[in-house]
């Protein structure tokens, strides 16, 4: 989710405006799609793939899975840039 309160009333209001959205869980629901698709966009990731794992966790009641990046051991012994 966005975590600045401006930029997520400002998405929010967007969400409404552009998607036609009913009430604030359809704007929410906009919204967090929009976050996702920036999310992975950025990452250099497949949208559908995190969508797919995403429904099938929902389906077997299994955790949402992480937008964060996974690291290889190798990143991990990388020193961090300052």
């Amino acid at each position: 989710m966005v975590s600045d309160p401006v930029a997520a009333g400002v998405l929010s209001a967007s969400a409404a405006r552009l998607f036609g959205t009913q009430n604030a869980a359809g704007s929410r629901f906009v919204e967090t799609i929009m976050t996702v698709v920036a999310t992975r966009k950025q990452q250099h990731r497949h949208v559908l793939t995190y969508m797919t794992d995403a429904c099938q966790a929902a389906y077997t009641g299994m955790p949402a899975p992480s937008l964060l990046p996974q690291h290889t051991e190798a990143e991990e012994d990388l020193p961090i840039a300052a």
